[in-house]
Formats: C-alpha cells, structure tokens, sequence
C-alpha cells in the first residue's frame, strides 16, 4: 500500500506538481519512506521525478516541516535506496543495519538513470546550503557508510 501511494504521488507530482505541494511538509517524509520500497523501476524513476518535482514547486517544504533531521534524513535515506542493491526475490532495494554500519558495500548510482543522479546530487547540495553546515554536521545523524556515499557519490562531506 505504501509504495503504491509513494508511486501515485509521484505520478500526480509529474502532472503537475502544485497538486501537492501545499500539503508536502505534512508527508513528505512518509512519502520517501515509500518511495524506497518502489520496485518497478519505471515506477520507481517516475515517482522520484516526482518527489523532485514536487520539492522544487515546495522547497519550503523542506525548511516548514515539523522535524527538519527526520524530514532531511528520510529525503537522503530514499535517495540512498538507489544504491543498496535490490532483494532477488522481491526486486526492492532493502537497506539493512549491516549495509549501513558493516563493511561498505553500496552501488554506483544506475547509469540508465544518471539524469535523476545529477538532480538528486543537485537537491542534496541546495538542501546543505539551505540548512547550514552547522545543521548538516550536528543535527544529521548518519551512519559512516551513508557519509561516505553522499561524499562519493554527491560530492557533499
């Protein structure tokens, strides 16, 4: 149900992304959190478009929500869904405790949808600047493997 709902969002996000921006800060979060568990990648890449959409018609969104850290931490933990490579029995990518605190072991983003790597590196690095280092640095709590891929990956440390 959840990633059905993250899908439909996205979906209404690309139509037009107005439809709902104003209630964004109020699930957004909840909204990240299904878009990681979307497998069909069609989907999957339509719905974070979506997201992306969504945020950019919103980005106060970001700035308005009632937990700022869990609001960032859910954006970047869907963001880092796209890295975790996926369950061969269901086919969704499953981030585990040993993936973020055991030896690194996260993906290059999918070359097939670099379009949607550079805009996510984009949003991550507006998100950085919006809060502040000292946000960014003290209020965001990651795991050493999550740093190290949004160094590698989105240039941010």
């Amino acid at each position: 149900l959840t990633e059905n709902a993250a899908a439909t969002i996205g979906r209404l996000s690309r139509v037009d992304a107005s439809f709902v921006k104003d209630d964004l800060p109020r699930f957004l979060s909840g909204w990240c959190e299904g878009l990681s568990c979307v497998a069909d990648p069609n989907e999957r890449h339509d719905a974070f478009e979506g997201l992306l959409l969504a945020i950019q018609c919103n980005p106060q969104a970001i700035m308005s929500s009632k937990n700022q850290a869990a609001t960032v931490t859910a954006i970047i933990m869907s963001i880092v869904s796209w890295h975790v490579p996926k369950d061969e029995e269901t086919g969704v990518a499953y981030i585990t405790s040993e993936q973020l605190h055991g030896p690194y072991s996260f993906l290059p983003f999918p070359a097939i949808a670099s379009d949607l790597g550079h805009s996510f590196q984009q949003l991550l690095h507006e998100i950085r600047s919006a809060l502040g280092d000292e946000f960014w640095n003290n209020s965001l709590v990651m795991p050493q493997n999550v740093k190290r891929l949004l160094m590698e990956a989105y240039n941010l440390n």
